[in-house]
This record gives structure tokens, C-alpha cells and sequence, in this order.
């Protein structure tokens, strides 16, 4: 298997290392951010049921809130600003991700073509053996460029649609006057 990854990266030229540093980029924000939202998830559920949170999430979102109504809203306000600043941290990673790979796949592209051109000229014919290397070399960067993208762009809408989920359900436990009164543990 590593031979075959080996094999692949060396054979997309310098690019798939720019590739292959942006796969792992895009591995471990994914992780980070998926084990993070789905934590805030876990305790927000915890404390629209009136159960104790974590003290991480206590400190962001500050409950129960003040029993005056406008002092209740700045806060409510703040306790979303905050968790949104928490959880939306790094998707902006993968937002440039998505935007990015495709383009430097398209710029391992051009290299792979001209170093077919350059091997026509060199051996002044055009044959699969001739052209097949910086064809090759095209193709991988290609699909490499692609697949980093298709993944930071789809990890991107899930993480955001769960985060605006999970504020909105913020907003609902404060518009129908839900308890969520957990206290840190």
C-alpha cells in the first residue's frame, strides 16, 4: 500500500507533496472540528435537559441566564457569538481548501503536459512511451487536486449545517423559554 502511495506521489511530481500536505491538513481539521462540534452537541443536549455540562462548556455558554428579560437577551446573544466563534474556528481552513486544490491539481496539470512536450521535442516523436510519463503525471495531479477538494468541501457543509443546527437550537432554548440551567460539573 505505501509503495503504491509512494508510487503515485512520485510519479504526480512536486505538486502531489503540496497535495499530500494538504490531504493531512484537511484529515486533521476534519477530526479536530467533527470531535469538537460533536462534543458541543453532546453537552448542549445535556443542558436542554436541565443536566450538568462540562466545564468547557459552561464557560461558553454562561447559563442559566439573568432573569431580566433585556439582560437575558444580551447574554443569550453572547452565549452565540461565542459558541459560533468556537465552533466555526478553522472551517475556513477547508473553505480554502476546497477553493485551492483543484488549482494546484490544474497547475501539476500544465507541468505534467509540458514535461510531455518537452519529451516530444526531445525525442522527436510522439509515442504512448514517449508522452505516457507527463501524461501520467498530469492525470494523478488531476484527481488528487479533486479529491482534496470534493472532501474539504463536503466536510466543510456538514461541519457548518451541524453548527448552525446547533446554534439555532441555542436560539429555540431561548425563545421557548427551555430551562438549559446545567451547571458545570
Amino acid at each position: 500500500m505505501f509503495a503504491a502511495l509512494y508510487s503515485l506521489i512520485d510519479d504526480g511530481g512536486a505538486t502531489m507533496v503540496v497535495l499530500l500536505g494538504c490531504s493531512v491538513l484537511l484529515v486533521m481539521v476534519v477530526a479536530e472540528r467533527w470531535h469538537l462540534v460533536s462534543a458541543f452537541g453532546r453537552q448542549l443536549a445535556l443542558a436542554r435537559a436541565g443536566e450538568p455540562v462540562e466545564e468547557w462548556f459552561a464557560a461558553i455558554v454562561r447559563l442559566p441566564l439573568p432573569a431580566d428579560r433585556a439582560e437575558a437577551e444580551r447574554a443569550h446573544e453572547v452565549n452565540v457569538l461565542r459558541a459560533g466563534t468556537l465552533l466555526r474556528t478553522r472551517l475556513p481552513v477547508l473553505a480554502t481548501l476546497g477553493a485551492l486544490s483543484p488549482f494546484i491539481g490544474l497547475f501539476g496539470t500544465v507541468i505534467g503536459i509540458m514535461h510531455s512536450f518537452h519529451a516530444i521535442s526531445r525525442e522527436k516523436g510522439a509515442g504512448i512511451e514517449v508522452v505516457g510519463g507527463g501524461i501520467s503525471e498530469a492525470l494523478i495531479c488531476t484527481a488528487a487536486g479533486l479529491a482534496v477538494a470534493v472532501v474539504a468541501v463536503l466536510a466543510y457543509n456538514v461541519l457548518n449545517t451541524r453548527i448552525r443546527q446547533y446554534l439555532d437550537t441555542l436560539d429555540v432554548g431561548f425563545l421557548d423559554g427551555s430551562d438549559m440551567s446545567g451547571g458545570g460539573e
